[in-house]
Formats: structure tokens, sequence, C-alpha cells
């Protein structure tokens, strides 16, 4: 029996108190506010307005019946093929969780993605605490039990461990992007087509190389920090000299940078991003549903070392 929307029975009386709804840009506000509560501080409202213009309707909140208060959410998008979707900003209010409110929240979530198209399968990046919420809905880890890793660093601190002529060496392979030629790239790596979501997500920058084959980096303005990814790399050199040039046009109120690195990237990323003072900040597990009994899970290649926009269910 496919995961939906009944899941809400199981705590139906609970859940008499709440309404989940498509959301709307009027709850922006209320969405910030709540990533806040729960620690997602780099959430700002640039950030959840993107999948509203994308997928409006796969993008829901839960609403007290009483106030009309925000205290959930769960948002997701497809990619440009529908082949895919992308779970992510599961979240709840610490007040009114074990209610079974991430579980209906979910369960209509997967009902809305069906019915925009999806066809291959649903992915997303959980927490800890989330994993068995997803278990229950028939989430599966990948065949590479891939879990990614946030590193943060201080701008500062990341431009400080290079000499000026690393830095002039660096700006000399990388240009602004072609954002095409880094879309079809991020195709390959994620095994998705999501030219549109990277458009719109991404208005700041974007560098590549000028070489074959193609490496580069996209970067978005978070609320408190330099958002990096994703970064397409094939050695060292090339993470180093991409981080660098994203780092050094950070705007002056964005004091710090984070980039998600899969396990699968860990061998050449882990001892490059060390030098450059970034740390293990958290972690989370990469999940997916197959929505038909021959779908695949992709397998991440190493050079695919920064995710983009891993934000935890």
């Amino acid at each position: 029996k496919r995961p939906n929307a009944t899941a809400c029975v199981a705590n139906r009386s609970m859940l008499k108190e709440y309404r989940v709804r498509v959301a709307r840009e009027a709850d922006v506000p209320s969405a910030v506010a709540l990533a806040r509560v729960v620690g997602w501080t780099n959430l700002g409202t640039v950030a959840w307005c993107m999948p509203l213009r994308i997928t409006p309707q796969c993008c829901l909140v839960a609403e007290t019946v009483a106030s009309g208060q925000v205290v959930g959410t769960a948002f997701a998008t497809l990619s440009d093929d529908k082949q895919q979707a992308n779970v992510q900003r599961v979240l709840v209010a610490p007040e009114h969780r074990r209610k079974g409110l991430a579980m209906c929240m979910m369960g209509k979530l997967l009902d809305a993605v069906r019915t925009e198209g999806a066809m291959r399968s649903v992915e997303l990046y959980s927490s800890e605490m989330g994993v068995p919420i997803y278990q229950r809905l028939g989430f599966r880890k990948d065949g590479d039990a891939t879990v990614a890793c946030c590193w943060k660093a201080e701008v500062k601190a990341v431009l400080g461990s290079f000499s000026e002529e690393e830095l002039q060496s660096a700006f000399s392979c990388v240009a602004d992007a072609n954002r095409g030629k880094l879309a079809t790239v991020d195709a390959a790596a994620s095994g998705q087509d999501r030219a549109k979501i990277l458009q719109e997500e991404f208005p700041q920058a974007w560098y590549t190389n000028n070489a074959e084959p193609v490496e580069g980096v996209a970067v978005r303005y978070g609320a408190e920090a330099l958002r990096v990814g994703p970064v397409i790399a094939h050695s060292a050199e090339s993470l180093l000299s991409l981080l660098a040039v994203a780092c050094s046009h950070a705007p002056q109120d964005l004091q710090h940078c984070e980039v998600w690195v899969p396990s699968t990237a860990a061998g050449f990323c882990v001892g490059t991003l060390e030098r450059m003072h970034f740390t293990q900040y958290s972690t989370c597990e990469r999940m997916w549903l197959p929505l038909h009994p021959g779908a695949e899970v992709h397998a991440l290649p190493p050079q695919y070392c920064g995710l983009m926009g891993v934000d935890m269910g």
C-alpha cells in the first residue's frame, strides 16, 4: 500500500487542532520565523520564495485551527523533466511535535508531487530525528548509505588560508559562468535536469573554469551565511580555486559560508576543507522513495562535492 494522505489517521484526534493547506507568499515571514526557532537560521525570505514560484502546489504549511498560526512546513520541488521530486524544509514547531503532524504533511505532500507528475522517485536529506518518519512512509536509505555533512567556516579565515599568488591563480582559471553550461554538468552529476531550479535559486553568482572537463560552483546569499553549492570539481586544486572565488565575492554582511558535502566525495574534500578552516557542523542522511518498481536511486559521483540546497527534513 503506497504512503499517502491517509497517514493522518494514526493521530486523528490530535490532528483536529490543525489544518494543512497550500502555502502562500504571505506565509513566508512565519516560515522564516519557524526555521529560526528550529535552528535553520540561514533560510531567509529568498530561499522560501523560490519553491513557491516553481512548484506552488507542492509547498504546504500546517496551521492551528484556533489561531491560524503556522506551526509546520513541508516543501518540494520537481526536476524540469519531472522524473524526481526533492523534499525539503519539513519543519514542525517544537511544542507541536509528536502529534503526527509531520507524517500528515508528508502524506499530503507525496500526494501533491504525484499529482504534479513526479514519475521516478522522491528524494530528501533527513535529520536523525526524521528518519523513522520517512521510513514509515516507505523511504529507504540509498545503496551507498550516503551521509551529507554541513561544513562551515568564516569567509575571512577561508581567504586567509591562501597566499596572494594562490588567489590570483584561482581567479585566472575561473570566470563568470554560462548558466547553461553549469546546469548541464549538474544534471550529469545529480542525475536530474533542474536548470529551471538553478536559475531561480541562484540569482547571485555562478563560476566555472575555462577548460574541459567543465567544473563550476554556484553561490546563494543566505540570511546569515554564504550558501555554496552545487560544486562540481574533479580535484582538490579545483575545489580550492572554486571555493576561493566564491568566498571572495561574499557580501560584507555575510561573514560565514557553508557547503554540504556527501560522503561519496569526502575522499578529496575533507582535507581541502580543513585546510581552508572549515569545520563539520551537522549531518543528514540521503533517503529516497521509488514511485514505480523499476526506479533506482542515482549514485552521486565523487566530483559532485557540494550539494545544492540540502534543507533537512
